[in-house]
């Protein structure tokens, strides 16, 4: 489990954000146990997952233009 300072580090957000987005129903899934708020690790590297962006070149081709 990952408190929301913790959580807050490891993605370099700050904990307000976290916040805004628990009101906003975004971001990783969590417990609220009183006032109390956990992170299960599983689930945020789940919502982390979720967010990878594929691209179609990884860049590393050579391309060639023509010359007139």
């Amino acid at each position: 489990m990952l408190s929301p300072p913790d959580l807050a580090e490891r993605l370099g957000l700050s904990e307000d954000t976290l916040a805004d987005w628990r009101c906003q129903k975004r971001g990783p899934a969590y417990y609220a146990v009183g006032r109390k708020i956990w992170y299960p690790k599983d689930r945020v590297a789940q919502w982390f997952e979720s967010k990878l962006k594929e691209t179609k070149d990884d860049g590393n081709k050579d391309t060639q233009r023509e010359v007139a």
